[in-house]
């Protein structure tokens, strides 16, 4: 049985579109129908306490099945490659961060506008953890890195140590000195970006939704200049 702390902005804790008034946390089964207890910040802080966490933030139009899933996968396969649930693993625990990602594949523009929305949401969440004495990475996927990347821009410490970001649905220009995530991405012990030519909803969805500049995401094309990212950010 996988198990998994996760903290949901979502209202009702699970409404694909609309925020909560406050953050709510679930001891959840992954395998289970997404329903439990709320429990208290401070049970969840001390699980949490010395510990080394993941923070997995999900995309797009993930509806609640589409979330537990997907959590689910990175679960079993890290366990499957050792990084979590053996002895001398790199990991301890992984938490889920669940923002209201949208329910259709039209409406990305709105989403992104709530992706901005719960950058604070999961910068409180960040700067707890770290406070709780937990070494934290996080895990982005899609528009997840609107969020992560809004989260830590705005942090005032480097509250994550590395940042693990696939198919980032940002502009390719954005981590580069000058840039909106120039800040962001100084703020992690080591920034990975993970992306594919190969990704046909970035090659082509993420430029009708992004109208205004019809501009390339970072997770399609890697940064606009590789060069300049070697050069300011040994990171």
């Amino acid at each position: 049985m996988a198990n998994m702390y996760m903290v949901s902005c979502r209202r009702e804790f699970w409404s694909a579109n609309d925020f909560s008034t406050a953050d709510e946390i679930r001891h959840l089964d992954l395998n289970g129908n997404g329903q439990a207890p709320s429990v208290p910040p401070a049970t969840f802080l001390g699980a949490m306490a010395g510990k080394r966490v993941t923070v997995l933030v999900h995309g797009y139009n993930n509806e609640q099945q589409d979330v537990l899933d997907s959590y689910r996968t990175i679960d079993e396969q890290m366990r499957l490659l050792g990084f979590l649930g053996r002895a001398n693993a790199p990991y301890d625990a992984l938490v889920g961060f669940a923002w209201p990602g949208g329910a259709s594949g039209v409406s990305f523009p709105f989403a992104r506008g709530r992706a901005e929305d719960a950058a604070p949401r999961l910068r409180q969440l960040l700067a707890s953890l770290q406070g709780s004495g937990a070494i934290v990475d996080i895990n982005s996927h899609s528009l997840g890195a609107h969020v992560t990347f809004e989260a830590l821009r705005d942090a005032t410490a480097n509250v994550v140590r590395y940042a693990w970001n696939f198919a980032s649905a940002v502009d390719n220009e954005s981590v580069e000195k000058g840039e909106r995530y120039y800040s962001a991405a100084q703020r992690c012990q080591k920034f990975y970006v993970f992306h594919s030519k190969n990704d046909p909803v970035l090659r082509t969805w993420y430029r009708i939704g992004d109208f205004s500049d019809f501009d390339t995401a970072l997770g399609y094309s890697g940064p606009e200049d590789p060069r300049a990212i070697m050069d300011h950010s040994r990171n």
